[in-house]
């Protein structure tokens, strides 16, 4: 069989200073601008210089996660749409194609029984919505006594559409008691915690085609190299 056997192979133009370096065994090199760019070792495990750019990533990657822990109490008695203090996270997409995925979970309870309806809104805009009711909420939560606690969660992938600072809150109001969150309706001083987190999701539909060329092309330049 034949075989060229080399320890670099460089661009034949300017300075010579970008190409593939095989001069240690058993690994490539791919350098630019004379500094290493990628290392492939013989385990085909791949170690970039730097991270990847997000353009690069596939559908699904998550770019980012900003995430809010609200830790004291919350109480009202709006029978209105309202905030919970604390509980709300600011996030900036990095491309206006991106999905952000949100989770909030937090305890209520009430100091009696009551209909509690909470809603996840980005901005202004009331989102994770059902299609009909007379009252549409994103979660509905009831309680028959001071001593109930009810364990709240909401998740739901939004398409903001936006590269702007976005905030993500949870609102909510009763039609009857008062409400709390994160502490038991007969007592303030049984408390717990609510989070709300969100993470950028990409949506480039990129193929990891050029991961397994490069994984593909080193498997070939060791076999030249035995």
């Amino acid at each position: 069989m034949s075989e060229i056997k080399v320890n670099s192979v460089v661009n034949s133009t300017g300075d010579n200073d970008s190409g593939l370096d095989l001069s240690t065994n058993d690994q490539v090199i791919i350098k630019t601008a004379n500094t290493t760019a990628l290392t492939i070792d013989s385990s085909q495990n791949a170690t970039f210089a730097s991270k990847l750019a997000t353009t690069n990533l596939g559908a699904g990657a998550v770019l980012q996660v900003v995430s809010t822990a609200k830790t004291d109490t919350f109480e009202s008695s709006s029978t209105s749409f309202t905030d919970v203090t604390g509980l709300s996270v600011a996030i900036t997409p990095s491309s206006s194609s991106n999905k952000i995925l949100v989770f909030v979970h937090f305890m209520m309870a009430a100091t009696g029984s009551n209909s509690v309806r909470f809603n996840l809104v980005r901005g202004s805009t009331n989102i994770a919505q059902p299609t009909a009711g007379s009252v549409p909420s994103s979660l509905h939560l009831n309680t028959s006594a001071s001593q109930d606690g009810r364990m709240g969660s909401i998740v739901f992938l939004d398409s903001p559409s936006t590269t702007s600072a976005t905030t993500y809150k949870l609102q909510a109001l009763t039609d009857g008691n008062a409400f709390r969150i994160n502490a038991r309706g007969d007592s303030i001083n049984k408390t717990s915690i609510s989070t709300i987190t969100v993470m950028e999701i990409a949506q480039w539909l990129v193929s990891q085609i050029q991961y397994w060329q490069l994984i593909q092309m080193h498997n070939f330049l060791l076999m030249q190299k035995m």
